[in-house]
């Protein structure tokens, strides 16, 4: 067997691993892990790309609402510098931060 043939064994051998969830400690096992039930004791799978959303309690949704509203005017504010790239920059780190921030409000 050459080295080529050998190589892409080794590389079908482990798609069909990742492919049955496994992979040991390796990145792809990463994504997905048990979170706590809501104090119910069961465990729950969760997955970093969240197929399904959670419903947000009153508090929350005033919380997710407040951020995104404080974002808009310092978005404001922000736009009255010069045009440049440390505008764009700065605009980007504002779109970051409220995406990370309201992530963690809703996760």
């Amino acid at each position: 067997m050459s080295d080529a043939e050998i190589a892409s064994n080794e590389c079908q051998s482990a798609d069909i691993v990742i492919a049955q969830g496994g992979g040991g400690s390796g990145a792809v096992g990463h994504g997905m892990g048990v979170s706590g039930g809501g104090g119910s004791g069961a465990a729950v799978p969760s997955s970093r790309f969240r197929p399904r959303y959670r419903q947000l309690t009153d508090a929350e949704k005033a919380l997710h609402d407040e951020i995104k509203s404080k974002a808009q005017e310092l978005e404001a504010l922000i736009n009255q510098v010069p045009n440049g790239r440390y505008l764009s920059l700065a605009l980007t780190d504002l779109e970051s931060a409220v995406m990370w921030t309201v992530k963690a409000v809703t996760a």
